[in-house]
Order: C-alpha cells, then sequence, then structure tokens
C-alpha cells in the first residue's frame, strides 16, 4: 500500500508537471497604433478667434476669416510611428513638407524641415498646437495659439498693417477639425 501511495505521488507530480509544460505560450502582441498615428485629413471647418484693443474690433471681426489666407493650419497632415510626418497646404500654391513632432497627452510640437512664408524661411522653428481626439479616436481637433505668428506677418508684410497695428492685436487662435 505505501508502494501504491508513493507511485500515485509519482504519478500526480509527473501528470501535472506534463500539464504545464506543454502549454503553448501566448505570441507576443504587436504595439498598437498609437492614435494619433495615421493620416488626418481637414474638415473644413476651421475658425480663427481674434482679440484686439483696435477701436475697428467690430471691423476686424468681419474680415478675420482673411486671417486664414495668411496664416493657416494645414489641409492634411500624416503622422508617423517613428515621429515624423508629412502636411500639404492649399491656398495660391500647394505645399508639401516633411516634419518631425512629438506629442503628449493634449499637446503636439511639430518642426517642419523646410516652410517658407513669402521669402522667410521659417524651418526648424518649432510650433506647438493643443489637440484632443474624440469619437474613438477617429477625429483630431486643434487649436493654434497663432499671435505671435500674425504679429510676425504684420512685420514682414507691412501691407497687412493698413487699418490695426500689430501691438493692437492682443490674441489670435487658430482651429480646425480633421477627420481619418
Amino acid at each position: 500500500m505505501k508502494n501504491f501511495k508513493l507511485f500515485s505521488a509519482i504519478a500526480m507530480i509527473a501528470i501535472c508537471g506534463f500539464a504545464t509544460s506543454c502549454k503553448t505560450p501566448n505570441p507576443p502582441q504587436p504595439d498598437p497604433e498609437p492614435p494619433l498615428v495615421a493620416t488626418w485629413n481637414s474638415t473644413g471647418q476651421d475658425d480663427v478667434q481674434l482679440k484686439t484693443t483696435s477701436p475697428l474690433d467690430a471691423l476686424l471681426q468681419s474680415y478675420k476669416g482673411s486671417i486664414l489666407n495668411y496664416v493657416s493650419l494645414p489641409e492634411s497632415f500624416t503622422f508617423k510611428k517613428d515621429g515624423t510626418g508629412t502636411y500639404t497646404i492649399t491656398g495660391a500654391a500647394t505645399t508639401t513638407g516633411n516634419f518631425t513632432y512629438t506629442n503628449t497627452e493634449t499637446t503636439i510640437t511639430i518642426t517642419a524641415e523646410s516652410l517658407q512664408l513669402g521669402s522667410y524661411d521659417l524651418s526648424n522653428i518649432p510650433f506647438t498646437v493643443d489637440y484632443t481626439l474624440t469619437s474613438e479616436n477617429s477625429i483630431l481637433k486643434v487649436e493654434y495659439d497663432a499671435t505671435a505668428a500674425v504679429k510676425a506677418s504684420f512685420a514682414l508684410f507691412p501691407v497687412l498693417s493698413g487699418f490695426i497695428e500689430a501691438d493692437e492685436i492682443t490674441s489670435v487662435k487658430l482651429s480646425a477639425v480633421y477627420d481619418k
């Protein structure tokens, strides 16, 4: 009987060892794509919020859309997993370019490899936009504080400052909505 108990115990240990050692390990799962990694196209829902100290502020509000002709967000962005991407800006001429980026949960900092504003080279000047992803990461909402860029445009292109001075501009915010 002692031999039977000993034999039974050894058999149970062998069976348990065999059962656990034959399990097929789960193959490693690839990391899911970060939600920002995609090609994002403008939905045409661009807006500009302009605040000034100018006595002509009410008149300027009716022309605020024309600011988008000078300082605007791209028609499309492609963000790649490796921290690079491409953009397309359409206007009088279509401009495409490459950029590098870093992002947090609420901001994206983009540095274009080649970006011209008239004859001025704005390459390698990083700009940061706030963003949110909604509707299961299929809608990208971007907001950019363009105050400094618009003020710089007034300095670079004096024809823009016909009825308002750059120091009268207190805030310019551009917003845009993109989808995949």
